[in-house]
């Protein structure tokens, strides 16, 4: 059963930045990635790290921790230097192998109610990580690829 967590304003102000298809503001940019996680008392999220178009993925990635499960909205665009056909957002959860084995059990039971507790609706594309290998950007982008191809 999904475990139910508050997903605050800030939060959701940051995640509505996403779903725009332009800058928030002439002074806001567009984040490209925004890092979630659980407070201590596992009761709510708070933002840990959100980050403006010029960061890259690598940048992302060198900001998760072996130990601490997060989740991350990253924004897969043309400019990560991929062939991905239209901007793609995708849903990590990070679940290391080293973290704490009650962490892993309620990120993984609260990842479904935090995805439909953002607002509009906007699909992600999810991916599901415990190494480095699992989530380097090769991997990632050919997972997508592989959705958005039709099928035959």
């Amino acid at each position: 059963m999904a475990k139910v967590i508050d997903i605050p304003d800030d939060v959701l102000r940051a995640f509505n930045a996403f779903a725009a298809t332009h800058p928030v503001t002439d002074t806001t940019p567009k984040p490209k990635y925004l890092i979630v996680r659980m407070t201590d008392d596992f009761l709510s999220c708070a933002i840990d790290s959100i980050a403006t178009l010029g960061s890259t993925y690598t940048d992302m990635v060198s900001q998760l921790s072996p130990t601490h499960c997060r989740w991350i909205i990253y924004s897969l665009d043309v400019d990560d230097d991929i062939q991905v056909p239209e901007r793609t957002l995708c849903f990590m959860a990070w679940s290391p192998d080293d973290a704490p084995v009650k962490q892993k059990m309620l990120y993984s039971a609260s990842k479904g109610f935090f995805r439909r507790g953002l607002p509009g609706g906007i699909d992600m594309f999810l991916v599901q990580a415990a190494s480095p290998d699992e989530i380097a950007l090769n991997v990632v982008v050919e997972r997508v690829i592989e959705k958005q191809s039709p099928q035959q």
